[in-house]
């Protein structure tokens, strides 16, 4: 009897548990309207001045790229492949399939302040990381 007494105990405390928790997380859920899905193939984030201080967009081949920008520097941090962010030339050659991905930091006057990502070793063939700061 008084296992049968525990059992039910647990059975109603669980069920009122499962209908507080219900109403508790549906006060924490988002509304449809944030929680949809835009979609677009560049978004731009602007400070309260309407300038831009970041860039979410794919290169030409369809890479994704991030970069971040303040008053003093567009392109501060890089987030994307590397392969052609260091020069002013760009070619419209594919990309190569083991190309540089990465984070480049930059700062005025640097080309490149530092950099960090992975690529693949032309030896071994194996994919490595780097840390380049200059």
């Amino acid at each position: 009897m008084k296992t049968t007494a525990i059992l039910f105990g647990a059975l109603v405390l669980g069920f009122l548990g499962g209908i507080a928790g219900y109403r508790v997380s549906a006060w924490q859920t988002m509304s449809d309207e944030l929680a949809s899905s835009r979609r677009a193939h560049s978004f731009e984030l602007l400070d309260r001045a309407g300038q831009v201080v970041s860039v979410w967009t794919t290169d030409q081949w369809g890479r994704p790229i991030l970069v971040f920008n303040d008053a003093k520097w567009e392109g501060r941090i890089m987030i994307g492949p590397l392969d052609q962010a260091n020069t002013d030339v760009v070619t419209n050659q594919p990309p190569n399939a083991n190309a540089t991905w990465g984070i480049l930091v930059t700062a005025p006057s640097h080309a490149a302040h530092a950099a960090l990502g992975t690529r693949i070793d032309v030896n071994t063939k194996e994919p490595t990381g780097f840390a380049d700061w200059r």
